[in-house]
């Protein structure tokens, strides 16, 4: 397998399966990738070893929610890998990459989203 189909692997590995069949987030992905690696000349192997990682994390990600839909599907949470970053930079030195970040969110019932917007309605008057 070559590096580009390997990228292209990760890619789909990393923004799941109904992202993957969207032309337009594949080439986002792959535009944001092209950005990190001309940062600098010798960036490439470390864009490599931060999807390699991201692919991982990404694993992670998945284990943790089915054993939080198993163990605690009360509480409506679901985990997210994302990517933090200065703002105006790709990422933090020395790299300048995005660090990785794992964002928990606890999806709201119909009626809690109802709720919700009663209260605001009636708070805002």
């Amino acid at each position: 397998m070559s590096s580009n189909e390997a990228i292209q692997q990760t890619i789909r590995e990393i923004i799941g399966l109904d992202n993957a069949l969207d032309s337009n987030k594949v080439y986002l992905a792959q535009s944001f990738i092209q950005q990190l690696k001309n940062i600098a000349v010798d960036h490439e192997p470390k864009v490599l070893s931060y999807l390699y990682e991201a692919k991982k994390t990404k694993r992670l990600v998945d284990e943790a929610n089915e054993i939080t839909a198993a163990v605690r599907p009360q509480d409506n949470l679901r985990f997210e890998l994302d990517a933090a970053s200065p703002v105006l930079f790709m990422g933090f030195p020395p790299d300048f990459l995005p660090h990785l970040i794992i964002r928990v969110i606890r999806v709201l019932t119909p009626a809690q989203r109802r709720w919700k917007g009663i209260k605001a309605h009636v708070t805002s008057k």
